[in-house]
């Protein structure tokens, strides 16, 4: 490739996709990421980019715009591998510490498709081994090529090739899916785990390499291919598994490692499994060639060679959830890492044996959203594990050493990557401290006690020799005391007690143990095994196993361990031979109610059943529980055999079992009950209240089914909500100011990010009332605020006398700092209403008619007269002097003509006072409002007569006319019949160059007659009138 392509792409790259990109809002998912020695690589579908550990962009102008399908880092060489299409397929040498520097680039075929790919060989050999993520049936391409990584290699970088052959893997007749692949550490052993998939059978298959590269140079690849072994990986001999993802358990030997196995026909059955991988467990393995050498299919498959069987060293964790794995060493611990469909990372601690304790949950996401496959740990010292959920990666500690403040808390605690640190006197990850003085627990057995206690009767049969053991490492240096005690015993922390003499009730003593300085108290209390007594039972047993004793089976009692007994030589197996010592039918679960919760629990819940009135309480196992959950039932006075109540307890996302736990602590019954992810509450709407409460508030948000109560921060009641689709809605208590407002969720509380302000109270002012057919039309004047009140909010009812009407709220008008509420009484003709009453919420108020109101209704006509007159003299000057002004300006323009190219003016007339009554079109059937009062002259122009209604309209009512001026057309009627007013029409003068604009003069109309006002679009059915009919007009 030449140099020009490459300084072509770069400068793409900088100048155009490069823009500093933060990681909550990468493009794309993330579809993988790899480590450098102190560099973060994250790659989507698209872009690229080189971060720090702790998530910030190293480069701001380091992405490149492309495909991605291979990522992989070459320490060694100090280089970054990336192959992808731009154009064309390609893959390019970048330098790790700046992607922004391409190294090379050449075309070729490794970006075309998804692949695995990681660097092997020997140090001064190293190669690209590239296996391609799904490989179809013969006869496809390789499915695996090594890839030369400089020009001295054979065939150059990025060659292929092999020594006269093509060197490579391929599968027969098979599809073959790629999972993962590595490089053992410090050894020339290659695995890939693959899933091999022929009709509808499925096995998982361990490929084998050998890597140590047999000379000469240039046949090192086909070498290699050569050594091909492999096994088939089975987790169980039923069941066609396929695998999902892989880890590799770092140590030597054996070579363990551990895959999320799910079953192909049964997706909801997942296991985590650890197999031993060492080469010498592999051999021939079928369905594939190598090196093009005889790749027919197999013809007669009675005649194939049957693969070798692995089985696991240990089955674990099986959970339907399980999508991923990672796992770490702390000394003989084993520790895995699994991430779950529903957001969850667990942690498993296994012991030198393999043996699981109890997986505790690390990290839970809010959202129901799976981890990828991959999971790695940060470089070095291991602290944290990398994991990419969607377009975020997300770091988590391994542990939380630092929490635990003092030696009791650390020991207890007992975390394998935690101990404490004498010298620094705080719990610590061990490479924190110097390993002569880390305390830390053994892996020696699951031991989950800091200090166990056993009792043994003495060898002279007569003693009781109670011994303590600290769960600490062989190589810790500590010493012990039993205080409150007996003798001393034959060991420092032991002592010896006369069985005639160990009180019946019990004895409780307290141990001393010193480490590094540091002194761990701990009390216990002992049970005197044959105190232990009763009829017996399978309870009565357990309790005697609990306390350390030893069951009798011939004697059917309770007695003293042996001299030299194993404390674990007795377990509780050996009581479920005897009878439950309850008469009673055992109960039974019909149904339970819910059957799904949130991880905070459920209160109040219930089951239906036979035969539940002895139910003490309900249990509930889950697989990642090792001990399980109960809760008690309600007791009531109306207690019945058919139901009972209780509380669900909190607990991890999946699926649980629940069964009913009697007297004896028998557990019957099979219900399934299934944990999801807490309640999201992302606002509220509206965000605001009146202060007597009563408002419906919308709580938006995610899995609100579960919220049980909502709760305001002020108030010690909560409210019941109800769901409504997918929204939450309670009303609004009564307040003041500024609350919180928390969902109540079993017995955990989910804050919501917006906050409820309390407002004052509306004030409604008055209201006035207008005829419209056999309808009354209603405006109530209010104060306006920030309440924004919906029509659905307010409810009003007019008021005759004892008598109520509902009124239908129409509308909300907002003008300047008053508000009007429009509603309607239909059908009542001839109502008259003195009063209105408005609800809204918790909130009423009660308006009389107003007496001001109605006082200047009745102001005398000559007063109004006067104010008319003054108007009109104060308009008429200032109309004077407009027109004189506009004489130099002849140009005017009328809706719906074009310029008037003529001077335009109004006609020169005396001045008359006109009291116009109008009437406004309601309907399409030709009903009219009731009269609106205006003030005109009769040299107002159509368009002014217009503007003074719609005033006059805005000023009585509170509002403005729901139409705009240039729509509006007004008529006024005589003799039955009507004459539109127009400012232009036919019968309009024209003065040499002047057009005189038709006036209500013009027009010939006089005060007191009635004028029509309509839209554009209403309909008229009724009589036109002549210009020089009768000047009558009526209404």
């Amino acid at each position: 490739m030449g140099t020009a392509f490459v300084l072509l792409y770069l400068a793409i790259c900088r100048y155009t996709f490069c823009e500093e990109t933060h990681l909550s809002s990468v493009d794309g998912d993330i579809v993988d990421f790899a480590f450098g020695t102190d560099k973060l690589f994250v790659q989507t579908d698209t872009w690229l980019y080189q971060m720090r550990f702790d998530f910030s962009l190293d480069i701001s102008n380091a992405t490149i715009y492309n495909t991605m399908v291979t990522l992989v880092p070459f320490i060694s060489n100090g280089t970054l591998i990336i192959c992808g299409s731009h154009e064309k397929a390609y893959c390019e040498v970048l330098d790790i510490n700046d992607i922004s520097k391409s190294i090379y680039m050449e075309e070729n075929n490794i970006g075309s498709f998804p692949n695995v790919a990681f660097i092997i060989g020997r140090e001064s050999d190293k190669y690209l081994l590239v296996a391609k993520k799904e490989s179809q049936t013969y006869p496809s391409d390789t499915l695996v090529t090594l890839r030369s990584t400089n020009d001295l290699q054979y065939g150059k970088i990025f060659s292929k090739s092999g020594y006269q052959v093509t060197a490579g893997i391929q599968p027969k007749d098979t599809v073959v899916q790629v999972i993962d692949g590595f490089q053992l550490t410090e050894s020339p052993h290659v695995c890939l785990l693959v899933n091999v998939i022929n009709g509808s059978e499925s096995k998982v298959k361990l490929l084998s390499l050998d890597s140590s590269m047999t000379k000469p140079v240039k046949t090192q690849k086909e070498k290699t291919f050569e050594t091909l072994q492999g096994a088939v990986l089975q987790c169980y001999e039923k069941g066609e598994w396929m695998l999902l993802s892989s880890a590799v358990i770092p140590g030597e030997s054996p070579v363990l490692w551990a895959g999320v196995f799910q079953d192909k026909n049964n997706p909801v059955d997942s296991v985590v499994a650890i197999f031993d991988i060492s080469r010498t467990h592999t051999d021939k393995v079928s369905g594939f060639c190598t090196n093009r050498d005889s790749c027919e299919p197999d013809k007669d498959k009675s005649k194939q060679k049957q693969d070798k069987v692995l089985k696991p060293a240990a089955v674990m964790l099986r959970d339907s959830s399980i999508t991923s794995v990672a796992v770490l060493r702390s000394n003989s611990w084993v520790v895995l890492f699994c991430g779950t469909k529903t957001g969850l990372l667990i942690r498993v601690v296994l012991d030198e044996f393999l043996e699981p304790g109890c997986p505790t949950v690390l990290y839970s996401s809010d959202e129901d959203r799976l981890f990828s496959p991959k999971m790695l740990f940060n470089p070095g010292n291991h602290t944290h594990i990398y994991l990419a959920q969607g377009k975020q990666m997300r770091k988590i500690p391994v542990a939380q050493c630092g929490v635990y403040e003092t030696l009791t808390d650390c020991w207890s605690a007992l975390d394998p990557f935690c101990g404490w640190c004498g010298s620094k006197h705080k719990c610590t990850f061990q490479h924190d401290c110097s390993s002569s003085e880390w305390v830390s627990v053994p892996g020696t057995s699951q031991r989950r006690e800091t200090i166990s206690v056993h009792m043994n009767r003495g060898t002279t049969g007569q003693d009781i020799v109670v011994t303590a053991l600290p769960n600490l490492n062989s190589s810790v240096d500590f010493s012990c005391a039993v205080e409150e005690c007996g003798s001393p015993g034959p060991s420092p922390c032991s002592c010896t007690l006369s069985s005639d003499s160990f009180p019946a009730q019990g004895l409780s003593l307290r141990i001393n143990i010193t480490v590094q300085r540091e002194t761990h108290i701990q009390e216990v209390h002992l049970k005197n095994c044959p105190s232990i007594r009763g009829t017996p039972t399978s309870a009565l047993c357990m309790e005697c196993i609990s306390a350390g004793c030893k069951w009798s089976d011939a004697a059917k009692s309770c007695t003293w361990r042996p001299a030299s007994t194993a404390f674990s030589a007795f377990t509780q197996d050996v009581c479920k031979t005897l009878p439950s010592g309850q008469n009673e039918t055992k109960p039974e679960i019909l149904s339970m109610t819910p059957s799904a919760v949130s991880i905070h629990g459920r209160n109040g819940a219930s089951i239906t059943g036979q035969n539940l009135k002895s139910v003490t309480k309900v249990r509930f196992q889950g697989t990642l529980d090792c001990s399980p959950k109960e809760s008690a039932v309600r007791h009531s006075g109306n207690s019945s055999s058919e139901s009972l109540v209780f509380d669900i307890p909190g607990g991890t996302k999946g699926t649980v079992r629940v069964c009913v736990v009697s007297p004896d602590d028998q557990c019957h019954g099979n219900a399934k009950l299934t944990y999801n992810s807490p309640p999201i509450c992302r606002g509220l709407q509206p965000k605001n209240t009146w202060a007597s409460g009563g408002r419906n508030i919308s709580i938006v948000g995610s899995r609100l089914k579960f919220v049980e109560r909502v709760k305001h921060d002020d108030l010690p009641a909560d409210m019941t909500p109800e769901l409504i689709s997918e929204t939450l809605v309670y009303p609004s208590p009564p307040g003041v100011q500024e609350v919180s407002v928390k969902l109540i969720v079993g017995n955990q509380s989910v804050s919501c990010t917006d906050k409820l302000t309390y407002l004052p109270d509306p004030h409604f002012t008055s209201f006035t009332t207008t005829r419209i057919g056999n309808d009354m039309a209603v405006i109530i004047q209010k104060t306006d605020d920030s309440l924004a009140l919906n029509t659905s909010e307010i409810l009003v009812e007019g008021l005759q006398g004892e008598k109520s009407y509902m009124c239908e709220v129409q509308r909300i008008e907002h003008s300047h700092d008053t508000s009007s509420v429009l509603c309607e009484i239909n059908n009542q003709p001839g109502l008259s209403i003195d009063t209105v009453k408005i609800t809204i919420g918790k909130f009423s108020d009660t308006l009389k008619r107003s007496q001001n109101l109605a006082y200047i209704i009745r102001i005398p006509i000559c007063i109004a007269f006067a104010i008319c007159v003054v108007v009109v003299v104060w308009y008429f000057i200032r109309k004077k002097q407009k027109m004189m002004k506009n004489q130099a300006q002849p140009v005017y323009f009328h809706k719906g003509l074009k310029p008037i190219t003529q001077q335009t003016l109004v006609r020169p007339a005396s001045i008359t006072l006109f009291k116009l009554m109008v009437l406004f079109a309601v309907g399409t059937e030709g009903e009219v409002s009731e009269p609106l009062e205006i003030c005109a002259l009769d040299c107002d122009t159509v368009e002014q007569v217009k503007e003074k209604i719609l005033l006059t309209f805005h000023r009585k009512f509170g509002f403005r006319y729901t139409q705009q001026l240039r729509d509006i057309d007004i008529e006024y009627e005589r003799d039955g019949c009507y004459v539109a007013l127009q400012e232009l029409d036919s019968s309009t003068e024209v003065k040499g160059e002047v057009t005189m604009l038709n006036t209500l003069k013009h027009y010939r109309v006089h005060t007191h007659t009635h004028t029509h006002t309509h839209t554009h679009t209403h309909t008229h059915t009724h009589r036109k009138c002549g210009i020089q009919s009768s000047p009558e007009i009526k209404l």
